[in-house]
Parts: C-alpha cells; sequence; structure tokens
C-alpha cells in the first residue's frame, strides 16, 4: 500500500517517502505562493488559482489571504463560500 493510500485512510504515513505525495505537497506550495501573492485588483485570478488548488468549489467562493494548505486537493467548498 502507497504512503497516499495510507493517508486517505487516516492510518500513519510518510509524506517525504512517497513521491506522488511529495508532488502533490510541492503544487500546493506552488499554488498557495501564486494565490498569496495576487493583489486585491486581480480577485478572478485569485479565484482560478483557489479553482486549480481545492478538489472542488462552487461559483462564489472567496478565500481571504494569506492562505496556506499541504495538499489542496482534498478540500470540497460549496457555493457562497467565505474564509479568512
Amino acid at each position: 500500500m502507497t504512503d497516499k493510500e495510507l493517508m486517505l485512510k487516516g492510518e500513519l504515513y510518510d509524506p517525504v517517502g512517497d513521491p506522488q505525495l511529495k508532488e502533490d505537497f510541492m503544487r500546493a506550495r506552488r499554488l498557495t505562493r501564486i494565490f498569496n501573492s495576487l493583489t486585491e485588483e486581480e480577485m478572478e485570478r485569485r479565484m482560478e488559482v483557489i479553482k486549480e488548488l481545492f478538489g472542488g468549489t462552487g461559483e462564489h467562493v472567496h478565500v481571504e489571504q494569506t492562505f496556506h494548505c499541504d495538499y489542496g486537493s482534498h478540500i470540497y467548498v460549496g457555493e457562497y463560500f467565505y474564509a479568512n
């Protein structure tokens, strides 16, 4: 069983030892860095990045900066979601 499979089952896993988890983690770091660097005038781009980062979102989603997560792809939010 891979470390990613163990993680998804809620069991102990090694996040550094699994190449897929490392790739997913680095993807989330890259996207959160991009998101956190965008200005208020770039709201449309900020939402594009969040929609790429999260596993699923509704149409009306607002996330305040500064935002951090480990993987992002396991985050699902619905309509009219707001996080600060």
